[in-house]
């Protein structure tokens, strides 16, 4: 679990599902499968104005959920717009998920009691 930033700040919920037939699929024109991919993405957005972070789980129920953090929503529609970004989109409704979702929201207040057990 990463250290939040000060408040406010923004947080895109990303919660999806691997279509179990194309999981592995890789993309003719790069070459790529999903696990190249997502690396790539996560070096790609380390380095973009804006961006703080990020958490990513598997829930028990099997849906992935990555959730990144944000300064702005100026800095998240950029992200949105970056052309490698935009491709991998594309791939991942072509190629990879079977279902996602993607929720962006502002934190207002951020509130920690003890530390999480793992």
């Amino acid at each position: 679990m990463m250290d939040k930033p000060d408040t406010p700040y923004y947080a895109v919920i990303f919660q999806a599902t691997l279509r179990a037939d194309r999981a592995t699929a890789t993309d003719p024109a790069s070459g790529q499968d999903y696990a190249a991919a997502n690396e790539e993405m996560f070096a790609l957005v380390a380095e973009q104005p804006g961006y703080l972070g990020y958490e990513s789980y598997t829930r028990t129920d099997g849906v992935g959920m990555t959730i990144s953090y944000w300064e702005s929503l100026d800095a998240i529609a950029a992200w949105r717009r970056l052309a490698d970004h935009a491709r991998a989109q594309g791939n991942g409704r072509r190629l990879w998920y079977g279902w996602y979702e993607v929720e962006t929201v502002k934190v207002e207040r951020h509130h920690v009691f003890g530390a999480p057990s793992v």
